[in-house]
């Protein structure tokens, strides 16, 4: 669509000129671990949260950017989104945010470990995997 960008694009090893989405859910999976890598907003909607357990992620992974909602109620209700998903998916959270919130979020939606808004800092944990389906 914008040919004269074409140099400022990232050549990704078969994928140039931009990024698109395959409109399904998929999960990663590393050391035998599966996972829903959640980017920003999309923890926000539940039925695409669920589309990532129904085929097979053990934990929830949830990166955001939260620094543009600077100290206002915003970062705190976006992860208050994450806890809830952890609650529906009977899955725990891992919670990464620049400036935000960052925590791990069990699967009952407590939070157990947490660095707070504009905190740098490191979350050492073990997550609980899960592999039981919620009620549809």
């Amino acid at each position: 669509m914008f040919p004269f960008m074409a140099q400022l694009s990232v050549d990704l090893e078969g994928t140039s000129s931009g990024l698109t989405e395959n409109g399904k859910a998929q999960i990663f999976e590393a050391k035998g671990l599966k996972f829903a890598p959640l980017i920003c907003y999309e923890s926000v909607y539940g039925e695409f949260v669920s589309n990532f357990t129904a085929i097979g992620a053990e934990f929830l992974c949830v990166i955001t950017n939260d620094g543009w909602w600077h100290d206002s109620p915003g970062y705190k209700q976006h992860n208050m989104l994450s806890q809830i998903r952890a609650i529906e998916n009977r899955r725990s959270v891992a919670r990464s945010a620049n400036t935000g919130i960052s925590c791990v979020i069990n699967q009952r939606g407590e939070i157990q470990n947490r660095l707070n808004w504009d905190v740098e800092g490191v979350i050492t944990t073990t997550l609980n995997k899960n592999k039981q389906l919620h009620f549809s």
